[in-house]
This record gives C-alpha cells, sequence and structure tokens, in this order.
C-alpha cells in the first residue's frame, strides 16, 4: 500500500510540474501575442522544459522496472530520445 501512494504521489508531483511548465508556455504566448518581450519567461520555460524531458522518464522508467528498458516500451524511448536531445542541445566550447 506504502508503493502505491509512493507512486501516486511521484505521478502527481511530475504532473503539477508538467501543468506548471504548460502555464509557464501559454503566458509566454499571450505576452507575445500582445508584443511584450518575452524572453526571460522563454527562457525560463525552457530551462523547465528541458529538465523535466529528463526528470519524468527517467521517474517513469523506474516504475517500469526491468521491463523499462525493452524497446518496446515507450517510456525507455522517451528516455532514451531525451537524452539523446540533451547531448545534442550542450554548449559548445
Amino acid at each position: 500500500m506504502a508503493d502505491q501512494q509512493w507512486v501516486q504521489f511521484k505521478l502527481a508531483e511530475m504532473k503539477t510540474e508538467v501543468e506548471g511548465l504548460r502555464a509557464m508556455t501559454y503566458r509566454a504566448c499571450e505576452l507575445y501575442l500582445q508584443g511584450q518581450d518575452v524572453t526571460e519567461l522563454a527562457s525560463m520555460a525552457k530551462l523547465k522544459a528541458g529538465r523535466l524531458n529528463r526528470l519524468v522518464p527517467d521517474t517513469c522508467l523506474q516504475f517500469w522496472g526491468g521491463m523499462g528498458y525493452t524497446w518496446e516500451n515507450k517510456v525507455s524511448r522517451m528516455y532514451h530520445d531525451g537524452r539523446l536531445a540533451s547531448i545534442m542541445a550542450a554548449p559548445t566550447r
């Protein structure tokens, strides 16, 4: 029972983070359409999106255990693709 509560808590926590990002993105779009400078807000949303792109699949992968690493599992593909995206987006010197 406690394990199920932990899983439900983690899912609620991740969904809250995603909904916060969605609200920030919509707000940035509204302000942009009004002609305002949204550089700071867009940067904040991009940072949060990048972090969630790693956190959410990683956490979900742990729920699946060993099955999470099979290619048939969508979570595994999201984890793999998300890591690849973060490597490709890394700044170069």
